[in-house]
């Protein structure tokens, strides 16, 4: 085996970065990581062997200008760039500037990204292989208004050169279609550079089903296997699994068949993935080809053994494959679960910010994929995607329970996550049962809410004193041996008395030390005896009148705790310290924030576009502008009826929290 590849930029940033790092140094090979200014100091940055700086800006001027990107390949002596996913990964442009240049591209060669990155391009050329396909009619929005007539509803508006569900919108009847479409040719300009749209019809309940494909040079092509992504929302993929549990021995056949049949036949190389759409009735379609490694990849490694990047390293370097199909076999079941800077509290609104505190879980058959650490920042202009967390088992039940338990010791305090959506999705009954779509999330968004706010009830009183007596101890360790006026006044006040806030919730416990160094927390005319069983870099374990709580936390501004428990989080703050410092309300939640004549906006992005106008009147729930953050777009609407006086920004800017938008008459 000759490597051939001494040296490879990869064009990409966090967590896939590192991903691609280790198999090269397990290859010999040396990595150049490129990065915009402000990833100047991320992990990603720091584990590489050699680091060139992008400089600063928009993603045109950092992750996607591609001749800038191709002079740091030549300057560091690069001869082989790896894109990962995402950004150029499937950019044919990219691609083709790499072999004009001489520089090897981990991937397939550029007309191939070109025929299968174009989704009406490559279901063109699927169906002329006898492969079912969907019905559909491609162009601009002008083109499909004048050829819809007869087409069949409700069907899917789609960007032909897009991926991640990005401008995707059903649509039930014609009366929807103009601002459906406008919308999605928008988004596709805005995200992939071209704004070419097609309308297909729409599958009820489908799930999503994949294969991952090898090809080398000299023509050999094997499959991996299959996965199924079918929990999405919003069409972003959230939980994929393999195999799948969908497919029985003689349609798994079928696909594999078909997969390696549309890899053959376009004389495919390197790592590619074909999805396709099952329906209720067994029936399957082709629905696109992804022309690059997998955000999924990981469940595919855990199930084969194969190290995939690893497999498009040495196929670029023009190795042959070193196995067969017959050597490829199924060995267990492999979750994985996305973990999000959202709040699926608040309709998964973007959590941009600066990471408190960071705990992985470590455990048998346990793969987490991240890129971030405490103190790592979550920037609102990239994918809100923090890490993935994979379990391995024998079978499906063993690696939900796996999932489940280590869900539960993750830990992330700063930012809103999904963590605790993950596992109550992963513990439904539907999800154990397979009994799933590509729309059971979105269809279910309303149960969701109202099953995790169930789940997930204000924190008992165990967990209450447990946390208070977490706050005693980290500032009695703050002010030892200390000249503060906290030795005398405070929490060492005779009167033992705590006030503590838990997220909106205020309460008020007394407590006293017992001769053991333990604690008595008096509250609701009931006593509660709570001892620190251990105490080690930011856990307690602690006993609540017998029962033992495993509690991590994380100090915060001044008079602030963040503490996790039982997949809950919360952010307990001392209102009892005299002179409270207000500035660790900063991390907290905004919320849309309105007074009487303004309306301020909820997170940090760029205003995408406007639909206010001054002088207008408008009634509470009118949408207002769109802010785009971490590559979503968010609908601020009105929350009162009223006349717009001044639209205090324009479309392009870039808005804080607590941003003014408009100011009302």
């Amino acid at each position: 085996m000759g490597l051939g590849i001494k040296k490879i930029l990869i064009a990409n940033r966090g967590e896939i970065v590192l991903r691609i790092q280790r198999s090269a140094k397990k290859l010999g090979i040396k990595t150049v990581v490129i990065y915009a200014l402000q990833d100047k100091s991320a992990l990603f940055v720091r584990h590489a062997d050699e680091a060139v700086s992008l400089g600063d800006g928009d993603l045109k001027d950092t992750y996607l200008n591609i001749r800038k990107i191709i002079t740091l390949a030549q300057t560091t002596s690069c001869d082989a760039i790896h894109p990962g996913y995402g950004f150029l990964a499937e950019n044919y442009l990219f691609a083709e500037q790499c072999e004009n240049k001489g520089i090897r591209f981990i991937g397939p060669q550029s007309h191939i990204i070109r025929l299968m990155g174009s989704k009406i391009e490559a279901t063109n050329y699927v169906e002329k292989l006898g492969i079912p396909t969907l019905k559909r009619i491609t162009g601009t929005p002008e083109k499909i208004k004048t050829q819809i007539n007869g087409f069949s509803f409700p069907a899917l508006v789609k960007a032909s050169a897009g991926g991640g569900g990005k401008g995707m919108k059903i649509i039930n009847s014609i009366s929807e279609l103009g601002e459906s479409l406008t919308e999605t040719s928008r988004q596709a300009q805005n995200y992939f550079g071209d704004g070419t749209i097609y309308i297909e019809k729409f599958i009820k309940n489908p799930r999503h089903i994949e294969v991952q494909l090898l090809a080398d040079n000299l023509g050999k092509v094997v499959h991996l296997f299959d996965r199924e992504c079918s929990i999405q929302r919003r069409y972003q993929k959230i939980i994929e699994e393999a195999p799948s549990p969908s497919l029985d021995e003689k349609l798994r056949d079928k696909i594999l068949a078909d997969a390696v049949k549309i890899a053959q036949s376009s004389a495919y190389t390197n790592a590619g993935t074909i999805e396709f759409l099952l329906d209720e009735s067994g029936q399957y379609y082709f629905l696109e080809m992804n022309t690059r490694i997998q955000v999924e990849h990981a469940v595919t490694e855990l199930i084969t053994g194969i190290d995939i990047v690893k497999e498009q390293i040495l196929i670029a370097a023009g190795n042959p494959l070193s196995f067969s199909q017959k050597d490829i076999v199924i060995n267990g079941c492999a979750i994985e679960a996305r973990v999000y800077a959202e709040d699926p509290h608040n309709d998964f609104r973007p959590s941009p910010g600066k990471i408190l505190f960071y705990n992985e879980p470590e455990d048998k058959n346990i793969r987490i994929d991240s890129g971030v650490e405490t103190g790592s920042e979550i920037f609102s202009q990239y994918d809100p995607m923090i890490s993935k967390i994979i379990a391995f088992g024998e079978n499906r039940e063993m690696a939900i329970q796996l999932l489940t338990k280590n869900l539960n010791r993750y830990i992330i305090h700063g930012i809103k996550n999904n963590i605790g959506f993950l596992e109550n999705l992963i513990n439904s009954q539907e999800f154990k049962k397979n009994n799933i779509s590509t729309t059971y999330i979105d269809n279910r968004d309303r149960d969701f809410q109202t099953e995790m706010s169930a789940q997930n009830p204000a924190p008992d009183i165990h967990f209450i004193a447990a946390s208070a007596i977490i706050s005693l101890e980290q500032m009695k360790l703050k002010t030892a041996n200390v000249n503060s006026v906290w030795a005398s006044i405070g929490y060492w006040r005779q009167l033992n008395k705590l006030t503590i806030q838990f997220d909106e919730q205020e309460y008020d416990l007394r407590f006293k030390t017992t001769s053991a160094g333990e604690y008595l927390i008096f509250f609701n005319n009931k006593e509660y005896e709570i001892k620190v069983i251990s105490e080690n870099q930011n856990f307690y374990t602690i006993a609540s009148n017998g029962i033992h709580l495993n509690v991590f936390y994380s100090k915060f501004e001044n008079n602030g705790i963040y503490v996790s428990g039982n997949s809950q989080t919360h952010l307990l703050i001392r209102n009892d310290i005299l002179d409270p410092d207000e500035n660790y309300l900063k991390h907290r939640d905004t919320v849309l924030n309105s007074d009487n004549n303004v309306i301020k906006s909820p997170l940090v992005g760029k205003v995408l576009k406007l639909f206010a106008r001054e002088n207008s009147p408008v009634k509470a729930g009118d949408p207002l502008f769109i802010i785009e953050s971490m590559k979503m777009e968010n609908n601020i609407c009105a929350l009162f009826n009223g006349v717009i006086k001044n639209i205090k920004v324009k479309e392009g800017d870039f808005v804080k929290n607590d941003t003014v938008l408009a100011e009302f008459k």
